[in-house]
């Protein structure tokens, strides 16, 4: 069955008390680690709503993604957790064990390693033990699918950009599992095809009871950030260095500054920033940052807006937005977000110039955007119709 957007409005959130003894079992490839909210916060929200086990099929660089169990500890409730090590690479991880041989697993199950709650130590290992798998990309799901027998009824799939998905479902997803359109046009290819299919436009960027944290009115130096660990001929990070420059240029005596976070070419007109843990990433966003430069080249799939991040923290937006999804969606920002052209930099130079001079112009923009950004990426219009639709598929 598809289901449409109306379709989708029938799912409510389940009591807690009903859903938190169920067992779910969550796939990804990088867990725990301390980037990207979307994912940080949809691994939160299952952890603190279901009986949820993580299994890390393939884990991807841990020099650039690193293994941040005791940064991520308290929050995600880690030391429920024993961690399972099934390929011996992984077994140097299991210094953050505490009276628990994570090693003696290696070899029994597929995939790199395990999160499994401690109060199981004595239950033998079985994947049809759950009742339910949520993967958090189509790439996962497919490795999933290649090495366990597990029915497909049962599984549920968040097809996000980047994530294995362009376009097309090869045949092992199989036409029982659920899907999740992150975005209209994954909607759009997905009209044909016979699984169950919930919209949940963009990615739970705010948490549960999370509040908008409002800026104070900034009278002083004007801070503009772009970040990205991409690929920067793709997200535009040679873009950003040009808008930069052609700023500074043009108006050398105003008291702003261009920072930069992830992969940027160097540049004099553009302030380096380390990387930093989502935590500390959010709150330099409300606290430093005024203005998030998106300027995306359409090259590549990937989500609309990039820095949604910021955005739930205050920061006005500039991004492209090459194919309408703005309207196309049902965002519908208005002037809070800045639509920019990247064929024409000094339209660019000149809206910044703007939040410049009128800084209660700016302050407004920033309560706006923020305001809209949590309706559209609510907990009710993520992961609460997610958990919503598991809940009626589990017997």
């Amino acid at each position: 069955m598809n289901l449409s957007v109306e379709d989708d409005k029938k799912f409510t959130v389940g009591c807690m008390s009903e859903t938190k003894n169920r067992r779910i079992l969550i796939t990804d490839c990088m867990f725990p680690n301390y980037f990207a909210a979307w994912r940080l916060n949809a691994i939160y929200e299952f952890i603190h709503h279901y009986d949820a086990d993580i299994l890390v099929l393939e884990r991807i660089d841990t020099n650039l993604f690193p293994f941040a169990f005791n940064e991520l500890k308290e929050s995600y409730l880690l030391d429920e957790y024993d961690i399972l090590f099934f390929n011996p690479w992984c077994n140097c991880f299991n210094i953050y064990n505490h009276n628990f041989d994570g090693t003696k697993f290696n070899g029994q199950l597929y995939g790199d390693y395990m999160l499994r709650k401690k109060k199981y130590r004595d239950v033998p290992l079985n994947i049809n033990e759950y009742e339910f798998v949520y993967h958090i990309f189509l790439d996962v799901q497919i490795r999933f699918n290649q090495h366990y027998d597990y029915p497909n009824h049962k599984q549920i799939i968040h097809l996000y950009p980047g994530g294995g998905f362009f376009g097309d479902l090869p045949p092992i997803v199989g036409t029982g599992s659920a899907l999740i359109s992150t975005h209209i046009f994954t909607t759009e290819n997905l009209k044909k095809v016979p699984n169950p299919i919930i919209e949940c436009l963009g990615a739970p960027f705010v948490l549960k009871n999370q509040k908008p944290k409002v800026k104070d009115v900034n009278k002083g130096e004007l801070r503009i950030c772009h970040t990205s660990l991409g690929d920067p001929e793709l997200k535009g990070g040679n873009i950003y260095v040009n808008i930069a420059e052609a700023y500074t240029h043009k108006y050398k005596s105003d008291d702003i500054v261009f920072y930069s976070i992830g992969h940027v070419p160097d540049s004099e007109y553009v302030e380096k920033i380390a990387t930093m843990p989502q935590k500390d990433l959010d709150e330099f966003y409300n606290k430093e940052i005024d203005i998030l430069i998106s300027p995306e080249t359409g090259k590549a799939l990937n989500g609309w807006p990039l820095g949604v991040e910021g955005m739930v923290q205050g920061c006005i937006l500039f991004t492209t937005d090459r194919t309408n999804l703005n309207e196309r969606s049902g965002f519908n920002y208005g002037d809070e977000m800045v639509i920019i052209d990247i064929e024409n930099i000094s339209s660019v130079v000149e809206a910044i110039k703007t939040l410049y001079v009128d800084r209660e112009l700016l302050h407004r923009r920033s309560i706006e955007i923020q305001k809209r950004t949590f309706q559209l990426f609510s907990y009710e219009k993520q992961m609460g119709k997610i958990f919503s639709f598991i809940n009626s598929r589990i017997t």
